[in-house]
């Protein structure tokens, strides 16, 4: 997995970046700012950056879904959860038009179409 340099989740751009401490606090690894569309993650390893990316989507999701009070073991068992299903199959974020990675699926005709005959 990658730290991109931005990440869209519900419509909005969070534009990501990696610091040296974080500004907020001296034990987290990064931290979301929903008001300026911001995620900053602390320089680490790889995994960890990782992890707490996907934490601060977990916070993002959560704001986008309507939810004021967010659950820090939860968002942090989420994001755990979902990092090691990507780590688990990376092949299943390529696109979709990979053969060998892709679920072969048929085009349905549209009803009332033509059949040809």
């Amino acid at each position: 997995m990658r730290i991109p340099k931005s990440v869209k989740v519900g419509g909005v751009t969070y534009g990501v970046s990696i610091i040296e401490s974080c500004p907020t606090c001296t034990d987290c690894g990064g931290v979301i700012n929903t008001e300026d569309s911001t995620i900053a993650i602390k320089q680490v390893g790889q995994q960890r950056m990782e992890h707490v990316l996907l934490h601060e989507i977990v916070h993002a999701l959560y704001k986008h879904l309507g939810y004021d009070e967010h659950d820090e073991k939860l968002i942090d068992g989420l994001a755990a959860a979902l990092h090691a299903v990507i780590v688990d199959n990376p092949g299943m974020f390529e696109s979709a038009s990979a053969p060998e990675t892709a679920i072969k699926t048929k085009k349905k005709k549209a009803k009332g179409a033509k059949n040809g005959n």
